[in-house]
């Protein structure tokens, strides 16, 4: 039997469908490879397990992050007006025993425009992957939005935990800036610490804590420091979205 040879118009789409399939399989790998925190635009979907310190991106923006543990929320309505009147979208880490004492703040702040995330603190009775699954249920159902985010208290963590985060599509957001205070630095002294600091760069991550004692002191001159240095604190998740 004979079996026609292909004319050079068949091997040319042959091979022509051959390059381009080995063309996006080579990008593709380059992609996954060199952007290891990427997030689609609509879910922030992980594609690695990798803790988060600083955003990549080649744009002069900055996150402010705060944590609240046990402490009541007293400052709370003046620190959500300050960050208000400086047009401030701030990213919110939420304990869970936090979140349970004062659920009405909850809505507060993730109607006020915040990201907000789960804080994880250890339980004894618990495994850390159970609390977080449960907690972030739990603030997501408070928030009216999906919790897409989560903070060991720490900032330590088991590669386990991170698995399980993973699987439940959650960012681990650490920080690369401490304000460190929690030392009750003056309100001087811990702006000069954040805005002379080294780390300070493209997608650096800050880190308060709400009930830290001179932080509605501070945070305008912090505010202003950045913005004197072209560098212009947005929300948590545009960053995510649209870092390069």
């Amino acid at each position: 039997m004979n079996i026609p040879f292909p004319s050079k118009e068949t091997l040319a789409s042959f091979f022509k469908t051959g390059l381009l399939i080995m063309s996006a399989s080579l990008l593709l790998t380059i992609v996954l490879k060199t952007s290891p925190e990427l997030r689609s635009a609509g879910s922030y979907a992980v594609l690695d397990n990798t803790p988060i310190k600083q955003i990549r991106t080649d744009s002069p923006r900055v996150v402010l992050s705060f944590n609240t543990s046990l402490q009541e929320p007293k400052d709370l309505k003046a620190l959500l007006a300050l960050l208000q009147e400086q047009n401030v979208s701030a990213a919110f880490f939420l304990s869970d025993a936090w979140i349970k004492q004062y659920p009405e703040e909850v809505k507060t702040i993730s109607s006020a425009g915040h990201d907000v995330g789960y804080l994880l603190e250890t339980h004894k009775n618990k495994t850390d992957s159970d609390v977080l699954t449960e907690g972030a249920a739990t603030l997501g159902r408070l928030a009216g939005t999906r919790c897409c985010y989560f903070r060991p208290a720490l900032g330590e963590y088991e590669q386990s935990l991170l698995a399980e985060a993973g699987r439940q599509k959650l960012s681990c957001i650490l920080w690369n800036m401490d304000s460190e205070d929690w030392k009750d630095y003056p309100a001087e002294a811990m702006t000069n610490l954040l805005l002379q600091s080294p780390k300070l760069e493209n997608g650096s991550i800050l880190l308060f804590r709400c009930d830290s004692k001179h932080l509605l002191e501070a945070l305008p001159f912090i505010i202003q420091g950045l913005r004197d240095l072209d560098y212009e604190p947005a929300s948590l998740s545009a960053l995510l979205r649209d870092g390069a």
